[in-house]
């Protein structure tokens, strides 16, 4: 497959000479936490970071169309938070922009040289990927009726030009190049191995005669640029992400040390039962020498995922009596400082009367899985306390 990489490269390069028109759809992926902990990853050391509400698939509509013709003329039709769409329309110098409510802006000078936007121009600007990513091809396919090339790469640390913005903090690409025109069929990006995010093409054709009044716009001004109609999807139902606000859960006692070195501890300080679930409060506290200019006591950080300290990965699990990891070990919040932090997550269901597994790793700070036990009886006979304030 290597001798595959320079026609591959070539490929990539040359895109846009391949093709004088476009018409494509397709869908975006994102697993939102991973998401999240990919971009914190990407954060320099002693950088305020703060993340607020909950994105995710529910929240916005993952279909995109787009139409280009060359030179100049491009239309982008895709999702945004909240279930609105978007639509983009460039001819020329000229572009037009609708917002959520159905209005429209119009640039008279706008740039040439920019591609449609939304998740179609990871795929359809595909030459300076090479500068940013180390690639390798690792095989061949058939997607969507077209042959393609599958390129593995992981992002160069020191690439001379910055990549997609949302490539920060992956630590592996795949993407698929289509073998006669060189544009992505699909992008796809890893954190250890599992993929966070993906936009992918479900159908594409090529070089089709297209209406000249898929890039027209209103002339004056005041009108309503009209979204193409796209059948809403019902919302996905999302866990509790985080205890029931209609019940008042019972406190068991009692703080557990997950994991202790010479330089950090990791514990379980607060435990609250609920019929549902239980809510866990885990602190880790470090000797860290401060940072100057960074966090402080009285300039606090806010964060809300699966990691204490953003960018080093630290792993917090939980295991059934029967085995099993749990269902749901939800991040509700967190804060702390340079040299501690406390998060709160939520765990569902109710374990049973037994051994409850919790599981901590944090392989920046070579701690390994490591899991400690605690007896859930306690919890179980807390939870059955626990007083439902509104039936």
């Amino acid at each position: 497959m290597a001798d595959d990489l320079p026609t591959v490269l070539n490929l990539l390069y040359e895109s846009d000479a391949r093709w004088r028109t476009l018409r494509a759809e397709g869908e975006e992926w994102s697993d939102e936490e991973r998401s999240r902990e990919a971009f914190l990853r990407s954060v320099r050391p002693g950088a305020v970071v703060g993340m607020r509400g909950h994105p995710g698939p529910a929240d916005r509509d993952p279909r995109w169309s787009v139409w280009v013709r060359r030179p100049g003329r491009w239309r982008s039709d895709f999702g945004g938070p909240h279930q609105h769409r978007f639509l983009v329309i460039a001819d020329g110098d000229r572009r037009c922009s609708s917002s959520p409510d159905g209005r429209y802006r119009i640039d008279e000078q706008h740039d040439r040289s920019e591609g449609p936007p939304g998740p179609a121009s990871f795929l359809l600007r595909p030459r300076g990927l090479p500068a940013v990513v180390d690639l390798e091809v690792v095989g061949r396919t058939r997607a969507i009726g077209r042959d393609a090339l599958i390129l593995r790469g992981r992002p160069l640390p020191q690439a001379p030009v910055r990549g997609p913005g949302i490539m920060r903090g992956a630590d592996e690409v795949e993407l698929g190049v289509d073998a006669d025109r060189g544009v992505l069929l699909w992008f796809e990006q890893r954190l250890e191995g599992r993929p966070y995010w993906r936009v992918a093409m479900t159908s594409v054709a090529f070089d089709e005669e297209l209406d000249d009044a898929l890039f027209s716009f209103p002339e004056d001004g005041t009108g309503a640029l009209p979204v193409p109609p796209v059948p809403s999807r019902p919302l996905a139902p999302r866990p509790q992400l985080g205890p029931p606000d209609g019940v008042l859960g019972q406190t068991v006692p009692g703080t557990t040390v997950l994991a202790r070195t010479d330089s950090f501890v990791i514990a379980v300080d607060r435990v609250v039962a609920y019929p549902s679930g239980v809510e866990l409060g885990v602190t880790v506290r470090t000797n860290d020498e401060l940072v100057f200019g960074s966090f402080d006591d009285t300039r606090r950080r806010t964060w809300s995922g699966t990691a204490a300290f953003p960018g080093e990965s630290l792993r917090i699990d939980a295991v059934f009596a029967d085995g099993n990891r749990a269902v749901h070990l939800v991040a509700v919040n967190g804060s702390g400082t340079q040299t501690r932090f406390d998060q709160r997550f939520w765990l569902e269901p109710l374990p049973a009367p037994g051994p409850l597994g919790l599981v901590v790793e944090w392989p920046r700070r070579n701690l390994a899985e490591t899991r400690v036990d605690i007896d859930a009886t306690a919890i179980v006979e807390a939870a059955a306390r626990a007083e439902v304030l509104w039936p």
